[in-house]
């Protein structure tokens, strides 16, 4: 389907009538007598001298399909269109990836590739929600910001790796959740989505432990409950912490369907810290 301004069109085909009139209203031209026998041979130039003319008309039809602004628009059926989501939960998954994620974990599987395989799981399984992504070990990076299209953050899961030097390793905890903190702070932009809850699920095999090379730098060794009151200021955010030997898909879901009120703990989910505020706030 192609949608068009149709008062231009109606103005192109009146012009082009108009041409057309113009075109073919010549003077007769004057009677000469023309013998059987040609008195020269045709030329290229004069067998093809009503090319310029052609291409004349010929950009003034296609200037005025340009003025159109033609577009094909394909009109999807209700069978085959899934609105979007809009009510949901926001959920920042804080993925630890230092170098100490290189452990062989079960199956013979490193830590890095399980947290991978679970997050995967946890994500494909959470379609109506708001999902972030960040990964940390001496800093902290944004590799997907909170959205509904999930391709994009499966892709960063599937593309997330161990930090390659030494240099760049440490568990920066409190400075991951100071930048999911402010991930969180984006929610007010998603217009017309009814939010449920909010929660940060910090994934580590470790504890708070900053590079020493970061020493005497203030948000890069941010402890968690600093961390935690930064983002009690973006609104009602539960921030949940799950050890990587024992990291599953079920304790994910767990957390993400507690957002909003006290969860049941099995033994691999702990609390790191939650406070309620007004959730006017966000």
């Amino acid at each position: 389907m192609i949608g068009l301004d149709w008062t231009v069109l109606a103005l192109v085909a009146a012009a082009a009538v108009f041409a057309y009139l113009l075109k073919s209203h010549r003077p007769p031209a004057p009677f000469l007598w023309v013998p059987s026998t040609p008195l020269f041979t045709p030329t290229w130039k004069s067998r093809w001298s009503f090319l310029p003319q052609a291409f004349f008309i010929a950009s003034l039809g296609l200037g005025a399909l340009a003025a159109l602004d033609p577009r094909w628009e394909t009109l999807l059926s209700s069978e085959t269109y899934t609105p979007p989501p809009t009510k949901g939960i926001a959920l920042c998954l804080i993925l630890d990836r230092s170098g100490s994620m290189t452990a062989k974990g079960r199956g013979g599987k490193s830590r890095i590739d399980q947290l991978k395989i679970q997050s995967q799981a946890f994500v494909k399984k959470r379609p109506q929600d708001l999902l972030g992504l960040i990964a940390f070990a001496r800093s902290a990076e944004v590799l997907t910001p909170l959205t509904l299209d999930h391709q994009d953050l499966l892709h960063a899961l599937q593309n997330l790796q161990v930090v390659p030097q030494k240099e760049q390793d440490g568990t920066a905890i409190g400075y991951a959740i100071y930048k999911g903190a402010e991930m969180m702070g984006a929610i007010q932009a998603f217009t017309g989505y009814t939010l449920k809850g909010m929660a940060m699920i910090v994934v580590t095999d470790g504890l708070q432990d900053p590079n020493p090379l970061d020493a005497g730098k203030r948000l890069r060794n941010m402890d968690i409950e600093e961390a935690s009151d930064k983002a009690a200021e973006k609104g009602f955010i539960s921030i949940f912490s799950i050890s990587i030997p024992s990291c599953s898909i079920h304790s994910m879901h767990l957390i993400a369907n507690s957002s909003s009120k006290p969860p049941k703990k099995p033994e691999d989910v702990f609390l790191l810290y939650k406070r309620r505020i007004n959730s006017e706030n966000f």
